[in-house]
């Protein structure tokens, strides 16, 4: 007799005295079972037999290793009320499923969710016990959520939350997969702006910029304090964007004044574009623009003067924007300020007289030359006389403007008024206008006196004579100079007429030329034959006017020398023919 595969059978007998009542026979069993098929069966009885005793965790952990349908197992464990058992069976299952079988992996997510919401919410906390073991089963639920929300749907997730009131793990969740726009939408309509800005410094700068911008003006108008501390600690934001929700605070908080709140503490808005202007050194002048304005509509006029007086000439604000706010909210001083910087004096004095004499004043020395200094002290001057009836105060000016004179505020003076307190300054300008009469005639008597000695060297120089020597020379030709009409210059140059005429023709213009042959031409014609009185005057005439262009200087030593330096050799009418000298 030959024996093969004695075992084969064996775990039989081990399952089947399990099930009369050895469960530890189950482990027996699987040890002999030579096939799949073998111990899934074992499996399911062992599964069975635990079920049927209402050991259901356990039993869930077996039947997690059959085979069997899902379905089959879940409905058993819902029929009996065994959630926990069923949770643990689905968490086991969910191990098990691939991560490329997305769908049943959400499936098994979601149901899980479901579960642990129902098992949280079925909790009583009447007991120190029943509080830590809600405790331990919210810690794991959150750590469920972290492993697996990568498959749970996130509508059908927030859904559920919210159906069964956990907000706090709503809000967890949300975290977990970077939803920061629900969780401070959370916060925000709570009012919970602390938690808020919390949440905001947590978030990467990348993500947590554009809710910022998201929620500023909910957020400055809930704390505008806290708000404004979180914007200049987040010194990545853009002040531009933020503009409308500054915007709105404004007029929230100009709607509040007007309705006589008057607890509204400090202008957040002017606190955040001052630490942007002044700490920061932003340059936009859309907020420089935002800061004035908001400025000017406070009622104290100290912080917008000191603003324009921070900036002087190097302002980035629109000044035209900035004159025109200014006149909407009546801030009379700045518009006088702006006024000077734009170097329009006459407005800025005008309108300074409105309110204060001190600061037109003060503008009218702010003009860059004497002229236009004295012209708006007038303008002054003529306020106090004609307007306010000050003649005294008028008065007053020639003491602060020594550009003014008592005869310039006289027109203005009214036809009848006491005269007691200027009478030594009438004295004074007319005993003033006396010495620069005096003065007058002193020079006019020094320039007839100096014409009268030009006269006299005039007629000495027409008289004025020279030597020639007999043997000296035309310093042009070099023939003797006696041998024709010639020219004698100071310098003692001689040169024959004719030689003279043409060595000056060169160096004259077209029309010179023109006038020198005129001039030539008629003193020919009235060369020939005797002359009377009235031609020889007219030759006289037309020589005087021949030598004034020809003789006019020394061609030699005069200025037509120093020109000629800069005179090529060859002229342009000569360089055709001297291209053809050229090798």
């Amino acid at each position: 007799i030959r024996i093969n595969d004695e075992d084969r059978d064996a775990w039989k007998l081990f399952l089947q005295s399990a099930k009369d009542g050895e469960p530890r026979d189950f482990d027996k069993a699987l040890r002999l079972c030579k096939d799949n098929v073998a111990r899934e069966e074992v499996r399911r009885a062992q599964a069975d037999y635990y079920f049927h005793k209402e050991d259901y965790i356990r039993a869930a952990q077996l039947y997690a290793q059959t085979q069997l349908s899902l379905e089959e197992i879940a409905l058993q464990f819902m029929d009996k009320g065994a959630r926990p058992a069923l949770k643990a069976y689905l968490l086991k299952k969910l191990d098990e499923v691939p991560p490329k079988k997305k769908a049943q992996r959400t499936l098994l997510c979601t149901w899980l969710t479901e579960i642990y919401l129902d098992e949280i919410n079925g909790m009583s906390i009447a007991t120190e016990e029943e509080e830590e073991e809600k405790q331990s089963t919210l810690l794991e639920f959150r750590n469920f959520l972290t492993e697996r929300c990568a498959c749970l749907d996130v509508p059908t997730t927030y859904s559920l939350l919210s159906s069964h009131g956990c907000v706090e793990e709503l809000l967890f969740f949300a975290r977990l997969i970077e939803d920061y726009d629900r969780v401070l939408s959370h916060h925000i309509q709570r009012e919970d702006i602390e938690s808020a800005i919390f949440i905001l410094k947590e978030v990467p700068i990348e993500k947590a910029e554009p809710l910022y911008y998201k929620f500023a003006p909910q957020m400055l108008l809930m704390a505008p304090t806290e708000t404004v501390d979180a914007w200049i600690a987040a010194r990545f934001l853009s002040p531009c964007k933020l503009i409308p929700a500054l915007v709105r605070y404004d007029q929230h908080r100009h709607h509040a004044m007007e309705k006589g709140e008057t607890d509204l503490g400090e202008n957040e808005a002017i606190r955040y574009l001052e630490y942007q202007v002044k700490d920061l050194q932003n340059t936009d002048p859309a907020i420089h623009n935002y800061l004035l304005s908001l400025y000017a509509v406070e009622e104290n006029t100290e912080d917008l003067m000191n603003f324009l007086d921070y900036f002087k000439e190097d302002y980035v604000y629109d000044v035209k924007y900035a004159l025109r706010v200014c006149i909407q909210e009546g801030k009379t001083q700045a518009c006088v300020y702006i006024y000077t910087l734009l170097h329009l004096y006459e407005e800025a004095v005008k309108l300074a007289l409105k309110v204060d004499l001190e600061l037109a004043k003060y503008c009218a020395d702010k003009a860059d030359d004497d002229d236009t200094r004295k012209k708006l002290w007038l303008i002054i001057a003529r306020f106090l006389i004609e307007t306010k009836k000050d003649v005294n105060g008028a008065i007053d000016l020639l003491e602060e403007c020594s550009l003014l004179k008592i005869d310039d505020l006289l027109p203005w003076f009214p036809d009848f008024v006491v005269i007691d307190k200027f009478k030594d300054r009438v004295v004074e300008s007319l005993e003033d206008y006396n010495a620069r009469i005096d003065e007058l005639k002193s020079e006019m008597m020094q320039y007839t006196s100096s014409a009268e000695k030009i006269r006299s060297e005039i007629q000495a120089l027409k008289c004025r004579r020279g030597e020639i020597r007999g043997d000296q020379v035309c310093e042009l030709c070099d023939q003797a100079i006696l041998s024709r009409v010639f020219y004698l210059f100071p310098c003692s140059h001689a040169f024959h007429a004719d030689c003279l005429t043409r060595e000056i023709n060169n160096h004259l213009t077209a029309a010179e030329k023109a006038k020198v042959k005129e001039l030539q031409t008629k003193l020919r014609g009235l060369s020939a034959g005797s002359l009377s009185q009235n031609d020889q005057e007219l030759r006289d005439k037309l020589q005087a006017e021949l030598d004034a262009i020809i003789a006019a200087e020394c061609p030699l030593c005069g200025s037509v020398m120093i020109q000629s330096i800069n005179k090529p050799f060859i002229s342009k009418e000569e360089e055709s023919e001297a291209l053809l000298w050229s090798v």
